[in-house]
């Protein structure tokens, strides 16, 4: 679906891939009518036919339609196009909690309380307008620079309606096993919101402890039956400074009977505003909710002692002042000159042709047609850099205070011979390759796309990837001919599993006999070889067994779609 970039869908222009998942793509996109840049989540082709997926796509979308919240990522309409069904939802500039634990490591109890403040108000908004999740953990919710967290990911929601006070739903299992609550690893028919709060908790047990509490390796049957029957260890067993409120707080959140869980989020809110927090060292903090204010009291309780040193630190400095101005009253001093005015560098640089990176002392800027203003009036280097064109270089350019204009001619690496019996070629490799022309390098290995002028007639094409391969063919051009061609070193392999009713039914995702990890639906990104991919669950068989792909480089992008059967 890369072939999609650069492209206009329904008044929306693609601008690149941000994600992939179990039913197709989400792309960075701009709505050209409102100027506004938003989320594509597209269905992928091969699975546009199969109407389990298609209602699965369409829950998602009318779940989403029914929440609005602060930290749910909203979605805009649901389209149906030459390409395809897509939901327009939108964009977040963010990672999610799992990208935040695999490089910042564990956080801290205030950064945790905050947080999960917010992912309890998410889900409680989502249970009142009758919606259940089902797949909450660290990989669905988003976590922005300033603190705030977008909850996402509703594919495998159910709508419910309230019965009394009890709220259920029937469903075939469904989630993701670590985070899975007991009743949804049994696969029974009541799961209710609850299960939610099971999530919930397990979310919180991995932020604060850096670690779920499953060894790694262990076989899914021995998690399964960890969750069903065993016992939970308390978080305290990988970071013994959690407070004794806190580690209640998760652990009555993971009880394994429903009946002993909180009952519902607003007395899980409760309990969490509840817990007392004592100040934390400064190096221990991440800084990543500095700028959050929660929205309700209590959620992040700022220090007391804290306000004492701030008060106290102030009664010196107004003591400290008043002495200064006393020792001084019989003889002031005169004014300090005033300092001139600094007026600042402006920079504005044009090319021919456009679009060169524009590097300021080793760091990217932008492309021109580039400006940049409040600049120090300074020396320099300056570099700009384009594919197909030599680098032009001022090492010690003098910007002066005011506008300093630029405008530079950047000269081809090869002059074409003449303007005649001439073509074209746009060549570009996924992931990253050198590319050859003819046996001469024509780009180092860069993931830029380049555009070359060559006599028509018979060229040999070549791209070369140090870790994938290489990949050679032939092209025969005519005069005035433009050719693009991609080569696509890896394939995109979606893989499904179903029970007997035909529904999602989640199994572990196996390649040449080792377990990747991954849970269906999954994707794997797979290279040049040859490969048996087979899907296992404990109890289960899947008709197909082990299913042999050969994946070769192609000017294709080929993705492919296996479906396995459980019996």
């Amino acid at each position: 679906m890369d072939q999609l970039i650069g492209k206009e869908i329904d008044n929306y222009k693609i601008l690149e891939v941000i994600g992939r998942g179990g039913m197709g793509v989400v792309f960075k996109a701009m709505d050209m009518n409102l100027e506004k840049i938003v989320a594509l989540k597209m269905i992928d082709p091969f699975l546009a036919h199969d109407e389990n997926f298609l209602r699965r796509f369409k829950t998602e979308a009318r779940a989403l339609a029914k929440l609005e919240n602060r930290n749910i990522v909203g979605v805009y309409a649901l389209r149906e196009t030459d390409y395809g069904l897509f939901m327009v939802m939108e964009y977040v500039q963010a990672r999610t909690i799992s990208e935040w634990l695999r490089e910042k490591g564990k956080f801290t109890v205030n950064e945790t309380i905050a947080i999960g403040s917010q992912i309890i108000n998410a889900i409680g908004h989502a249970h009142k307008v009758g919606v259940i999740h089902r797949d909450i953990k660290p990989n669905n919710i988003l976590l922005c620079e300033d603190g705030t967290i977008k909850v996402m990911d509703f594919g495998l929601a159910k709508v419910f309606q309230e019965e009394g006070t009890q709220a259920t739903v029937t469903h075939a299992a469904a989630g993701t096993l670590y985070y899975m609550s007991p009743e949804q690893v049994k696969g029974l028919k009541n799961v209710d919101k609850r299960s939610d709060i099971y999530s919930i908790g397990m979310t919180l047990y991995e932020m604060i402890s850096g670690r779920t509490p499953f060894e790694k390796g262990e076989s899914e049957f021995v998690i399964q039956k960890q969750i069903v029957d065993g016992k939970i260890p308390s978080p305290v067993k990988y970071n013994p400074m959690i407070p004794k409120e806190f580690v209640r707080f998760i652990m009555k959140s993971l009880d394994k009977d429903a009946e002993k869980r909180f009952q519902n989020s607003d007395e899980m809110l409760r309990d969490l505003s509840s817990i007392k927090i004592g100040d934390e060292k400064e190096e221990e903090k991440t800084k990543i909710i500095s700028a959050y204010q929660p929205e309700k009291k209590g959620t992040v309780p700022v220090p007391g002692r804290k306000k004492w040193y701030i008060a106290g630190a102030a009664i010196i400095i107004i003591a400290a002042i008043i002495s200064v101005v006393l020792l001084n009253r019989k003889s002031p001093e005169p004014a300090p000159p005033k300092a001139p005015k600094i007026i600042p560098a402006r920079l504005s640089i044009k090319s021919d042709p456009q679009g060169a990176n524009v590097f300021i002392n080793g760091i990217s800027e932008g492309k021109t047609p580039f400006s940049k203003d409040s600049l120090k009036a300074d020396r320099y280097s300056l570099l700009l850099r384009l594919a197909g064109y030599k680098d032009w270089q001022d090492l010690e350019f003098n910007a002066n205070a005011g506008l300093n204009e630029l405008t530079i001619r950047m000269e081809p690496l090869q002059e074409p011979k003449s303007v005649t019996d001439k073509a074209s070629l746009t060549l570009n490799s996924v992931p990253a390759a050198a590319i050859y022309i003819d046996n001469t390098q024509v780009l180092s290995n860069s993931d830029e796309t380049i555009k070359k002028t060559v006599d028509a007639g018979k060229h040999s094409i070549k791209f070369v990837s140090s870790e994938l391969g290489s990949f050679t063919t032939s092209v025969n051009l005519t005069k005035n001919q433009s050719k693009q061609l991609t080569c696509y070193f890896k394939q995109q392999v979606n893989i499904q599993s179903l029970d007997n009713a035909g529904d999602p039914f989640w199994g572990m995702i196996y390649v040449n006999g080792a377990n990747t990890d991954k849970t269906t639906p999954g994707d794997l990104s797979l290279g040049p070889g040859t490969y048996k991919i087979s899907v296992k669950k404990t109890g289960y068989k899947t008709v197909e067994n082990d299913v042999q792909l050969n994946i070769s480089p192609s000017l294709e992008h080929k993705p492919h779609s296996l479906v396995f059967h459980f019996k």
